[in-house]
């Protein structure tokens, strides 16, 4: 009776380790917010160096007010400086009740170089959120 309980134990064993492992990899990883479905910012920069940049949010039902300051940021000496735009402050201010949008923004920039567009979210619903996404391109 011993030899049979340990051909049972050796072969669940062997069963078991045969058994081939793996974990889910996805290809990307998506952000949950607490108060947006989706937010993104996007930064296109053609030839001659006009930069056009694309803010985009859908907040959930329950969002009463999206704030958006959005600015452009070119890498000196390995340091992010912010980039003169043609508005206040050198930044894009957009504030609504919508809770769907896009809306986009263009700027002449003044020398080649690595560029960010940064979008900061600020959206108020029954807790405020504040999240901020980035957009990387090179002329």
């Amino acid at each position: 009776m011993k030899k049979i309980l340990s051909c049972l134990l050796v072969l669940v064993i062997v069963l078991t380790l045969l058994q081939s492992v793996s974990a889910a990899q996805p290809d990307t990883v998506t952000p949950c917010y607490t108060n947006a479905k989706s937010l993104s910012v996007y930064l296109m920069i053609d030839s001659s160096g006009s930069a056009q940049v694309t803010i985009s949010c859908t907040a959930n039902a329950n969002v009463t007010q999206v704030y958006v300051a959005t600015y452009l940021e070119k890498k000196v000496s390995g340091a992010w400086t912010r980039v003169d735009i043609p508005s206040p402050n050198d930044v894009w201010s957009y504030s609504t009740t919508s809770r769907k949008f896009t809306k986009q923004y263009s700027a002449q920039l003044s020398g080649s170089g690595e560029y960010r567009a940064v979008a900061t979210f600020t959206l108020t619903a029954a807790t405020r959120e504040t999240v901020s996404v980035y957009s990387y391109a090179s002329y």
